[in-house]
């Protein structure tokens, strides 16, 4: 190497990619693999390299600078490239020893530009250069087969790419259209469709329209085709609920607002978005949302005020702002739908190399679609291995990519759900709402029969195994709206009544916990109501149960002993303004936090499920002379405990003045082995 090379100093793009390491080091915390050795594909000891770095002090010769420069420009199109093509990069820059090329590659890969694995035989012939993408072929692997090795994740890929000799771009993507109701998702749903479209024929939308593969060119991908699949959600508050199942990472968003209306629910839309739109809060891929105001008729009303809003969200969204006025097709329209098709194309999603032999699976699957709505797993793996694919986790690698895409479902960590393959959302979601939409149901208190449900779905051509389905769907563990009562009897939970019944609790020596949230997600008193259902306490003078729209009291018995536990869900229109899911237990002493151990346990499966991308605080109660009979105790973040206690054992109470042991304090909510576990992962 010839080290009289022109001098380049980098400090700034140093520290760029300690920003992007320490990323990756939480991606490591968050999929759990740190308990395996081998995790260098999220780079944990290249990252503890780089933060060791003399960032100022950095030089590499300037042809390195402009080799990465060139792989920065080719990682807008591809995730990785051959070593033969990164050798003729170098060639390009004078570079021309092998062992010096090879040198650039280790040195790119132990600051985090790149990934190379010099020392794996599957893997030596690859430069993987968007790390981004690498992390979540490892998250996806790690949810299909439950392996916690990221390398192997990454020889897997390469071996399928092997086997199907090459890969082969989609060039398809989702678009989720949201927005408060009658604000014009549909007229732009109908447009996107259909240019000539006539606005007076847009009815509302009561539930979500979908329209798969909206061909268009563009020159961004050549000559290729690409298709956009559309959603169009409702924007009645009962349905958003039920929208958080299909609202997904790697999708493009388009939030509509209404010249008419005054005070659009933007904070909640942007939160939703940011979170639920990502795979994870630590996710470093923003969401790419278009903001649009629809002037309707050029009415003078004026853009809500959300600039401010926006500031809280740098992170995590890429706004656009446009303007549009459908009852007139002018330039406004025609850039929205340049924007949109623009958007489309160059989200990262699009440019996945994926084998080659998934779009020919892609394309049955289409043809299969025509006859069947769903599918077993049984006939599903046919279809892959008629092409060659025979693996499960290579099969269920496709389903999970083509559900991200909005084309099929297949909820893979559902254990109800994961044998079907649903080939027709829209076959899906029409039943669910057809449902969620029957006032029969909502003046009944949310109560129906099996044949009740049966006979409804028949109105709309839903036969008997298909109602089954969809049942299916709805109950508990699977999206978690309704559960079986007794025999044949159903309850949905979103349709229960507002006022809680009248039932006795006895306030004093109760132990008091809370999760509270940044946004609370809607309906998640709900799915806890269905998840908890077999523990609701019925009156013992009416047989009744204690439940209602955002509350109920059960009744767990224990090896313990028995305890009452009351859930209550606190939006912030209360005297409080939190938000946050209330949880009170009385009962036998001994019995109360193993009690609550199992509500704790449904909470954060919940967590885990449907909402990875969302924070809750946990807050534990004090436990001082004062405020253990008190019914407002101070509460405190269970974060802020465990990093108190890394420099001292004890606190105090704000109430009460009295010193405490932060051991006690913890172990009056959780036993000794959780505490343990906690720490261990480094919870704080």
């Amino acid at each position: 190497m010839n080290f009289r090379q022109r001098i380049y100093y980098l400090p700034k793009y140093l520290q760029l990619l300690s920003t992007k390491i320490k990323y990756i080091e939480s991606k490591v915390l968050n999929l759990n693999l740190t308990e395996e050795k081998n995790v260098e594909i999220l780079i944990k000891e290249i990252g503890d390299k780089l933060l060791k770095l003399p960032a100022l002090n950095s030089i590499i010769p300037l042809s390195w600078k402009f080799i990465y420069d060139e792989l920065k420009k080719i990682s807008l199109t591809k995730n990785y490239i051959s070593i033969d093509e990164f050798q003729d990069i170098c060639q390009q820059r004078g570079v021309y020893e092998i062992e010096d090329q090879l040198m650039i590659c280790s040195y790119f890969h132990s600051i985090g530009i790149a990934l190379y694995f010099a020392n794996d035989d599957d893997l030596k012939n690859i430069l993987i250069i968007n790390l981004i993408w690498a992390v979540q072929i490892a998250f996806d692997f790690s949810l299909t087969t439950k392996s916690r090795d990221s390398v192997e994740s990454l020889r897997h890929y390469f071996k399928q790419i092997g086997k199907q000799k090459g890969t082969i771009n989609l060039y398809e993507a989702k678009l989720i259209i949201v927005g408060e109701g009658a604000t014009g998702k549909t007229t732009l749903f109908e447009k996107l469709k259909d240019n000539n479209h006539q606005i007076g024929n847009t009815p509302e939308t009561h539930g979500i329209n979908i329209h798969e593969g909206l061909p268009f060119k563009h020159t961004h991908i050549g000559d290729n085709t690409f298709h956009a699949n559309l959603w169009d959600f409702g924007g009645q508050e009962l349905q958003y609920m039920t929208h958080q199942f299909f609202l997904t990472p790697r999708a493009l968003y388009v939030l509509m607002m209404d010249a008419r209306k005054e005070s659009p629910n933007l904070s909640y839309w942007f939160k939703i978005i940011s979170l639920l739109g990502r795979d994870s809060q630590d996710s470093m891929e923003k969401v790419r949302l278009l903001l649009v105001f629809n002037k309707r008729g050029n009415t003078t009303g004026t853009p809500p005020q959300y600039q401010d809003q926006l500031k809280y969200y740098a992170d995590s969204l890429d706004v656009q702002y446009l303007e549009v006025d459908f009852a007139e097709n002018d330039y406004r329209f025609e850039n929205l739908q340049n924007c949109i098709q623009q958007s489309l194309v160059t989200l990262p999603i699009v440019k996945s190399q994926l084998p080659r032999l998934w779009k020919t699976v892609r394309e049955d699957l289409r043809e299969e679609a025509k006859t069947e709505n769903y599918i077993d797993t049984k006939r599903f793996s046919a279809i892959c291995s008629k092409h060659g694919i025979t693996e499960e986790a290579d099969q269920w690698l496709l389903s999970g990519y083509l559900h991200q895409l909005g084309s099929l479902l297949h909820f893979q960590n559902d254990k109800g759900l994961r044998r079907l393959v649903i080939l027709s959302p829209q076959w899906a979601v029409d039943g669910v709402y057809t449902f969620l939409s029957e006032e029969s149901i909502a003046q009944n208190k949310g109560k129906f029969t099996e044949n009740e449900f049966i006979a409804l779905l028949a109105r709309k051509n839903y036969n008997r195994d298909d109602a089954d389905v969809i049942l299916q769907l709805m109950t508990k563990n699977n999206f978690d709206i309704c559960y079986e009562a007794t025999e044949g009897n159903y309850v949905a939970a979103q349709l229960l009544p507002d006022n809680a019944p009248q039932y006795k609790w006895f306030p004093k020596e109760v132990l008091q916990f809370r999760y509270q949230y940044p946004i609370m997600p809607k309906g998640l008193m709900s799915r806890l109501i269905v998840r908890l259902s077999d523990d609701i306490e019925r009156d013992k003078d009416n047989g009744e149960q204690i439940v209602w729209k955002k509350g109920v009291v059960l009744h767990i018995k224990l090896k313990e002993g028995e305890c009452r536990v009351r859930l209550r869900e606190d939006d912030a229109e209360s005297k409080s303004g939190l938000r946050q899911i209330l949880i009170d237990v009385m009962g036998d002493r001994d019995a109360r936090k193993y009690a609550l151990r199992k509500v704790r346990d449904t909470v954060d499966d919940l967590h885990k499920r449907w909402f990875r991308s969302i924070k809750a605080d946990e807050m534990v109660p004090c436990c001082c002379s004062e405020c253990k009979i008190s019914d407002n105790p101070q509460l405190y973040k269970l974060e802020n405990l465990l990093k108190r206690r890394l420099k001292r054992p004890d606190t105090s109470c704000d109430v009460s003045g009295e010193d405490l042991m932060i051991q006690q304090l913890l172990e009056g909510v959780y036993d000794k082995g959780e505490i343990r576990d906690m720490e261990n992962q480094g919870k704080y």
